[in-house]
């Protein structure tokens, strides 16, 4: 498991705790999430240097750690695909079988383009719903836009609905700045010379986790916010049927 999907487990554990959405006895789930900066509450992501030191000092965190090493966090479980779960300690791994490492070594050569994937398979989701639905879609730059806009209906030259995908694995500083310019550059062009048209948003994803300011900048540009739970899929798909039902594209 590399530090950052590490990092995000922490994370979720924390937030969803505190949101009373996951239920244990841990001692260590009860430290503050959030620290004041400037007035803000800014969330305080466990690092290296901080998660090696609770190991040492907290059994209840490395008792709670070498749980989900060995799969046996079913919170944690649930929210990992199975090509992620390939991390888990089974036996053979710990007793170092032949077969078992040659998974692990064949798991991180694959992980990069795995990971990488994901950027596109968000995508193919909405545009399966939309086959579904046989609306017709686009993908590229759209005249007086000024970047590539993931889905437009019906057309890049008849713009009527624009969808952008931001979804997420790791963190960084760079998620400020993609959120202000959704909100800020895009969303503005949008309105200027397409004053008509919906501006959809598709947020998701463990790095979006811990940026709480971006993510409100993100869905400040969109007319609708969605993600990629069952429920809200399903929201869109009701969105576009009613938007096709009035004929608005």
């Amino acid at each position: 498991m590399s530090y950052e999907k590490l990092y995000r487990i922490i994370s979720f554990l924390r937030i969803m705790y505190k949101k009373e959405k996951y239920k244990t006895d841990s001692k260590w789930l009860k430290e503050d999430v959030w620290t004041v900066k400037k007035g803000k509450e800014i969330f305080s992501e466990w690092k290296e240097n901080k998660i090696k030191s609770k190991i040492r000092s907290d059994r209840s965190f490395a008792e709670d750690i070498i749980k989900i090493f060995l799969g046996k966090n079913e919170f944690v479980n649930n929210q990992l695909s199975e090509f992620e779960k390939g991390y888990i300690l089974t036996p053979n791994k710990l007793t170092l079988q032949r077969e078992a490492l040659v998974d692990t070594l064949i798991r991180y050569s694959l992980s990069g383009r795995y990971s990488a994937s994901k950027g596109v398979v968000p995508e193919e989701i909405i545009k399966n719903i939309l086959n579904e639905l046989d609306v017709p879609y686009e993908s590229g730059r759209v005249k007086g836009i000024g970047r590539k806009i993931d889905i437009v209906i019906p057309s890049k030259e008849n713009p009527k609905i624009f969808i952008q995908i931001s979804y997420v694995e790791t963190t960084s500083s760079g998620k400020g700045d993609k959120a202000k310019t959704e909100r800020d550059t895009v969303r503005r062009n949008i309105k200027k010379y397409y004053p008509d048209a919906i501006f959809i948003i598709f947020v998701d994803g463990a790095g979006w986790l811990t940026r709480e300011e971006a993510v409100k900048v993100m869905c400040e540009a969109g007319d609708y916010v969605f993600t990629f739970h069952k429920d809200s899929l399903n929201e869109f798909k009701g969105l576009i049927e009613e938007l096709k039902r009035r004929n608005l594209f």
